[in-house]
């Protein structure tokens, strides 16, 4: 809200035109909304997550390993 407030009293003192305090009041109200969004985000994600565990069966972490495969081809094929 503060910054909002520095555009509205144009804290920085270069803003001469009403165009660019608009578009600058867009910028603070759309950080602020992306903020916001971000916060609901994690909040949910984290409650979603509890929840999980409270049920059981959930694996957080797994140990991750390389399956490979190898095709041996008889030396016949490989000579053309």
């Amino acid at each position: 809200m503060e910054r909002m407030l520095d555009v509205v009293e144009n804290a920085s003192g270069n803003v001469r035109r009403a165009d660019e305090a608009e578009r600058r009041a867009i910028e603070e109200l759309r950080q602020m909304g992306l903020e916001v969004m971000q916060s609901w985000g994690q909040k949910t994600s984290n409650e979603a997550a509890l929840e999980l565990e409270v049920q059981g069966g959930v694996v957080r972490e797994v140990k991750k390993f390389t399956l490979v495969l190898i095709h041996y081809l008889p030396v016949e094929a490989c000579i053309t």
